[in-house]
């Protein structure tokens, strides 16, 4: 049996393309966790931004009234 150029280029190929294949897939999962780690401090962030506030208004609120 022989071996040609064409049965060789057609394996190193398909390793290739396997191998960009793999790789891209477990670079589409890490940006996928990045975007949920992300979005999760996003949210916690907005989450005391929006307590900070409360207590800001409480605060200005009663010392306004304490003033008059």
């Amino acid at each position: 049996m022989e071996v040609t150029f064409t049965q060789i280029f057609s394996v190193v190929a398909y390793s290739v393309i396997g191998v960009t294949s793999y790789l891209i897939a477990r670079t589409i999962k890490s940006i996928d966790e990045n975007q949920k780690s992300m979005c999760e401090e996003l949210k916690n962030i907005a989450l005391k931004v929006a307590q900070l506030e409360a207590e800001h208004k409480i605060y200005t609120h009663h010392n306004f009234n304490h003033n008059q």
